[in-house]
């Protein structure tokens, strides 16, 4: 590790974790990461193509803008303390479609 990574990790408190190959157990949070980047990776890319590369920033963004169980925040929120600011019409709150006059109709 270099001089200079020691020093900046001693004056903000941290340990530095380092891992050694084949042991992923070492470094359980970075792995459970990978699980769900592979996870949105299976829901974008056809099994047939190997373009992960092209959808892993699109995989990237919906993690870091999805609240957490523990924290009920969004990654984004917790680095930089703020909502992102999501363009077009993925921002737009959609009207609830449902329509309690015909759920009594039915029965």
């Amino acid at each position: 590790m270099s001089d200079i990574f020691k020093r900046l990790c001693k004056v903000l408190n941290r340990h530095q974790l380092n891992t050694t190959a084949y042991h992923p157990e070492s470094n359980g949070a970075l792995e459970r990461t990978h699980m769900t980047a592979m996870k949105y990776l299976r829901c974008f890319c056809k099994p047939s193509n190997n373009d992960r590369d092209k959808w892993l920033p699109s995989a990237c963004f919906v993690y870091n803008t999805t609240p957490h169980t523990m924290t009920k925040y969004t990654p984004y929120e917790v680095l930089f303390g703020r909502k992102a600011n999501i363009q077009g019409q993925l921002q737009q709150r959609t009207a609830s479609v449902y329509n309690y006059d015909i759920v009594h109709d039915v029965k």
